[in-house]
């Protein structure tokens, strides 16, 4: 990515959020219209994500976002209502892998199938690792820790109670979670837990992680959740910043995130993102709206939490 691109982002990003209708900014690739169709142009632009476009006509001349800022061109994506966990589209009753539902009960406990706190609908238990030696859960602050509102001990059950699950399906209790903030920015939404049953260090459907790669912009990647099932995209921006939604009413600032095609729905929250072809991990998903689906930075995430890939 070109230091340029990302100086002016960072130096005109809250210029950029003042305009109407702007939900994010971030870095990806300038795209063109040819024959009513996006084009990749190959050149990065600082990207504006709006809720829907605008004709220009229904726009004043001072509301319109700049073509170019500090010589950098500008690009404007619509993204729709960004919320997390992802915005609910389809009924969805449990992808098999292959022969069993995500949504089931996993003895011995997998990843990329249903879990979260009691609290909480249901979630994806993203993957096992490692924390001062010891075996943990991966997954979202609200999944396991129901957006700041549980306390460290509180029990953690796969499948969720959406799903099924009950206070006798307890896997673990909840370790540590970085808070959300709704009054400044956030990097990750994200938790862990103890892990109190037998466990397979496997991702259902995509196998074990072994390492951590950075995301670039047209990476191929590939995710498995609760709903979905495994999914595949690219990564489309990077150095992302956007508001994302919390029930009941909030919104909550989020920094330095990779936003992908569609790759989600509700109920994937938690699952993690691997590079396409590889087993190293690139981030851990979060949010999404019904054309984009957001990751928090795995590396962000480790550090946060203080862990290694088990």
């Amino acid at each position: 990515m070109a230091d340029d691109v990302l100086k002016v982002k960072e130096e005109y990003e809250d210029y950029l959020f003042s305009f109407p209708n702007v939900v994010g900014v971030g870095i990806g690739e300038k795209v063109k219209t040819v024959n009513k169709k996006e084009v990749p142009t190959g050149e990065q632009a600082v990207v504006c994500f709006v809720k829907s476009k605008k004709p220009l006509a229904m726009l004043g001349i001072e509301k319109v976002i700049p073509k170019v800022v500090a010589g950098v061109k500008t690009d404007v994506v619509e993204t729709g209502i960004i919320s997390a966990p992802p915005k609910k589209r389809v009924k969805w009753v449990g992808v098999y892998s292959p022969n069993r539902k995500r949504t089931e009960k996993w003895r011995p406990v997998e990843a990329g199938v249903s879990c979260g706190h009691p609290k909480v609908s249901a979630g994806t238990l993203g993957t096992f690792v490692s924390r001062k030696g010891e075996p943990h859960i991966l997954s979202n602050n609200h999944v396991l820790a129901n957006v700041n509102n549980a306390e460290v001990g509180d029990p953690i059950i796969q499948p969720g109670i959406y799903d099924g699950g009950t206070s006798t399906d307890e896997i673990g209790t909840l370790k540590d979670f970085k808070p959300i903030t709704f009054t400044e920015s956030n990097t990750v939404d994200c938790a862990i837990a103890t892990v109190s049953v037998p466990y397979d260090n496997y991702v259902v459907g995509l196998g074990k992680p072994e390492g951590i790669t950075y995301p670039n912009i047209g990476m191929k990647v590939i995710k498995g959740g609760r709903t979905t099932g495994i999914t595949r995209g690219a990564i489309r921006y990077i150095d992302a910043t956007v508001e994302v939604g919390y029930p009941p009413q909030k919104t909550a600032i989020f920094k330095n995130q990779i936003m992908t095609d569609d790759m989600a729905d509700g109920g994937d929250s938690g699952s993690i993102l691997f590079e396409d072809g590889t087993e190293n991990v690139v981030g851990l998903l979060f949010a999404g709206s019904d054309k984009f689906t957001i990751f928090n930075k795995i590396d962000d995430v480790r550090k946060t939490l203080g862990f290694d890939i088990l």
